[in-house]
């Protein structure tokens, strides 16, 4: 099924741009009150040099909580454009919320970020701020940024956030990013956006998020120094139909290169509410989930209904990663580990690589799982190779039903990990253009469908090309009798029933099923098959039947003939 291209927009400034455009926003308006209860922004009292922002600013306003335990509200009658952004920074571990109401009205920010900045973690989980009772509007790629900026050593149980909550409504037109603790800041971060109680727009469109930028949840690139960094994130949803991200979502990434123990973890969470329905969610560049020594990264909540498109025919996404510890991790001895299961609904994915399950280190593990055995697949789309459990102590496990899928290469199973990895396709045909490895530790399962569809479709001819060492294995099951075509559940280019035939002997290729008596080896001049042959249409069979007696008669008729004459 064809997909109209991700809407074009304004060029998003990078990740570290945005980190330092942020760090600059203490500008020229600061909150100085100290006053518990409700505070009008309007009042002079409250603000430093008695000077409040015009109701459309360029500069910075800042809000730096510095009292133990202080909550107070600000409450906005009339509208207000932040040009410069808005900081709140909880400078103490036990700083209190403060609380933001706009009376029905609306806070647009224009080009700069919502920044969250605690200074500290505090010795119990809360929110340091909350946004009520208005419209909070996001223009020119603003950004949701949330990163600590004072405790290298903080207690990770505990957590700090933001929420958007009662009579919000977050309109994300032109929000740029969302990075909820996610930097190369060295600073420990346990954070959580909770946009649960909000009603969720984007113009026009009800119950929909939109972002030009990337989702970054439990994300690190510190580059140094020594000792532990840990980023723990999750953002919590809201009552969604559609979920647009125009860059990469990224859940639970350490890319951290320096070789010290810094784990990355992060979570995104549907809405568990009960007028949470069917959602549309659209990834312009990579999925990673569980990428880099010591992260941990998962999907929370999927309804059912979900369906998921990963880039598309016009612009191709970049590459999935789940539970990938790649080269570029420091920390050997860390795991990686990442989860994507889905239940109905389908999956359309046009990407550049797929690695589910592979460590690319000689020590720790990596354990990923891409689950849409419940979902349609339209289309999956690989420009390179898929990687499923390749490398030390790594298991992956891909499910996938329905549809087609292609890639250059598939390496499966070549891994020192005690469980095996494992392709499923129920009714699914993956077509390889170029190598298919199974390793000892590597398992692909095929179930065929009504008329066989399905398979295994190896579109080479080099035997070499096709690896499958001892302890791997295929299996297809046939619980469906030919017809007038051939079912098959392996095919490959050329003439190559012989090398077949070593796995086939071997049991390492093998058939289950109704009609898995039936399977057999055979070439019909363009392909070698491991299927069930067809079988004559009745109509066919009668012809021959004739045939031969026609044959038969004539034979027969001949003989009579030269029996007179002699």
């Amino acid at each position: 099924m064809n997909r109209p291209a991700l809407p074009t927009r304004k060029t998003l400034p990078s990740i570290a741009a945005l980190l330092m455009s942020a760090s600059a926003l203490y500008g020229q308006y600061n909150w100085t009150s100290t006053a518990s209860g409700t505070r009008l922004w309007s009042d002079s009292a409250n603000w430093s040099g008695a000077s409040v922002p015009p109701s459309t600013t360029n500069d910075g306003v800042s809000f730096v909580n510095s009292t133990s335990a202080l909550s107070y509200t600000v409450s906005l009658t009339a509208d207000q454009v932040l040009g410069g952004g808005l900081t709140i920074t909880p400078s103490t571990s036990n700083s209190g919320l403060i609380t933001f109401t706009l009376n029905g009205g609306k806070m647009t920010f224009k080009s700069g970020n919502l920044l969250y900045s605690p200074a500290s973690i505090p010795s119990s989980s809360r929110y340091n701020a909350a946004f009520t009772s208005g419209t909070y509007r996001f223009e020119d790629n603003s950004s949701i940024i949330m990163r600590t900026t004072g405790d290298s050593a903080g207690n990770l149980t505990t957590s700090v956030g933001i929420q958007f909550g009662s009579g919000a409504t977050l309109d994300s037109e032109g929000l740029g990013s969302i990075l909820v603790a996610s930097s190369s800041g060295n600073y420990r971060n346990n954070m959580v956006l909770d946009l649960s109680g909000a009603n969720l727009i984007s113009g026009a469109n009800e119950k929909t998020l939109t972002t030009s930028g990337a989702v970054e949840i439990g994300v690190t690139t510190l580059t140094g120094p020594s000792g532990s960094r840990d980023k723990i994130g999750r953002l919590q949803l809201g009552v969604l139909s559609e979920l647009e991200i125009g860059g990469s979502l990224s859940i639970g990434v350490n890319s951290r290169t320096s070789n010290v123990s810094t784990s990355a973890i992060g979570a995104l969470a549907f809405s568990t509410a009960p007028q949470q329905g069917a959602v549309r969610v659209l990834v312009n560049n990579s999925l990673r989930v569980g990428v880099g020594a010591g992260s941990e990264g998962t999907i929370e909540s999927i309804p059912n209904g979900l369906d998921l498109e990963l880039g598309n025919q016009v612009t191709r996404g970049g590459a999935v990663e789940i539970g990938y510890k790649n080269v570029a991790s420091a920390n050997a001895s860390g795991n990686a580990l990442g989860t994507v299961e889905a239940g109905t609904g389908s999956l359309s994915a046009y990407v550049t690589a797929l690695h589910v399950g592979q460590n690319l280190h000689a020590a720790g593990s990596a354990t990923g799982t891409f689950d849409f055995s419940e979902s349609d697949l339209e289309v999956l789309d690989i420009s390179g190779g898929a990687f499923i459990g390749e490398g030390t102590n790594a298991v992956g496990t891909v499910r996938l039903a329905g549809g087609s899928a292609r890639s250059n290469t598939v390496a499966i199973g070549n891994s020192t990990a005690t469980n095996k990895s494992l392709l499923r396709l129920e009714t699914t045909t993956w077509s390889v253009s170029s190598a298919l490895t199974i390793g000892a530790k590597g398992a692909i399962e095929i179930t065929l469908g009504a008329g066989g569809v399905g398979g295994l479709d190896l579109l080479f001819d080099q035997e070499q090309n096709f690896v499958m060492q001892e302890g791997g294995s295929i299996l297809v099951t046939f619980d469906e009798a030919a017809g007038n075509t051939a079912f098959w559940g392996l095919r490959m280019v050329g003439n190559h029933v012989d090398y077949l035939d070593l796995f086939k002997s071997s049991g390492a290729l093998g058939a289950n099923g109704l009609y898995a008596g039936d399977a057999s080896l055979f070439y019909d001049g363009v392909y070698t098959y491991y299927g069930l042959q067809a079988v004559p249409e009745p109509s066919e069979l009668a012809l021959l039947a004739l045939g031969g007696m026609g044959l038969l008669l004539g034979w027969k008729r001949r003989t009579q003939v030269a029996s007179r004459a002699g």
